[in-house]
């Protein structure tokens, strides 16, 4: 995650594709990225980000050094154990194995006996 809003600021920062606000649109399209991701990118230091993507203008820093940059102000993204099922999974699983269980208990109806007889 923060190395594809990294990548965001760097190439956007990098290809001059602006008159002005190159890197001021790279950190914001970085940011709206992370936001979009529910990281709080708010507590973003203005100064040293300037700093930073001054140093990446000037090819003094990469996209590496931005991720690593982000990742450390922001915390360290939470990487997803697939073995372990998301709350909305677990929950939607419970409630297909309820279902199931329902309908197998309604299919069974009466029990029958030898000879055909309801026990």
């Amino acid at each position: 995650m923060y190395e594809v809003a990294a990548a965001c600021a760097f190439h956007l920062a990098e290809s001059q594709a602006y008159f002005d606000g190159n890197k001021r649109t790279g950190v914001e399209a970085a940011l709206v990225f992370l936001e979009g991701c529910g990281v709080d990118a708010s507590r973003l230091p203005e100064d040293q980000t300037y700093d930073l993507m001054i140093r990446i203008a000037a090819h003094e820093a990469g996209r590496s050094d931005f991720a690593d940059y982000l990742r450390s102000e922001l915390g360290r993204e939470k990487t997803p154990d697939w073995r372990e099922p998301l709350e909305d999974e677990e929950a939607l699983r419970q409630a297909e194995q309820r279902r199931q269980e329902q309908q197998e208990r309604s299919n069974e109806g009466p029990v029958k006996g030898e000879g055909g007889r309801e026990t």
